[in-house]
């Protein structure tokens, strides 16, 4: 979330949808790894929408950012879960997807927060230094 937040829409969904991606060749590869492609993919893009809003780097909106982002996460999950694993497909089993993994969506998100106020300036100021070193201007 942070490199979308620095470098953009289109880098951001890259980064997040790569890293799912190389992660699991460590994790496990199987048909949950395009979801997980889309959810880090989304919520990368996601931060960029934040930070064409803001003024530099806004900690309090990103965190709250990343909090929302962990439930979201969850949620994209539990809906291949859901349509991958249970039978039938009907609300009661939708509604009792998401309530299941409520908890484990609470800690994904108390685990964003924790490392967006512990990393995300230090991130973000690296990040921009990167963006600053490594510009490109076309002259014409």
């Amino acid at each position: 979330m942070i490199t979308g937040y620095v470098f953009g829409a289109q880098i951001g969904f890259i980064v997040g949808a790569l890293a799912a991606l190389v992660s699991n060749f460590f994790l496990g590869q199987g048909p949950w790894t395009l979801w997980q492609m889309l959810g880090w993919g989304v919520c990368g893009s996601m931060a960029a929408l934040l930070a064409k809003r803001e003024e530099g780097f806004n900690l309090k909106k990103f965190t709250v950012l990343t909090a929302f982002c962990g439930y979201l996460f969850g949620w994209i999950m539990n809906t291949w879960h859901w349509v991958g694993f249970v039978y039938p497909l009907n609300i009661e089993t939708f509604l009792a997807t998401y309530v299941a993994s409520f908890p484990f969506d609470t800690l994904h998100v108390l685990g964003n927060i924790v490392f967006s106020v512990v990393l995300g300036q230090i991130f973000y100021t690296v990040l921009k230094r990167f963006q600053r070193k490594f510009k490109v201007v076309f002259l014409r």
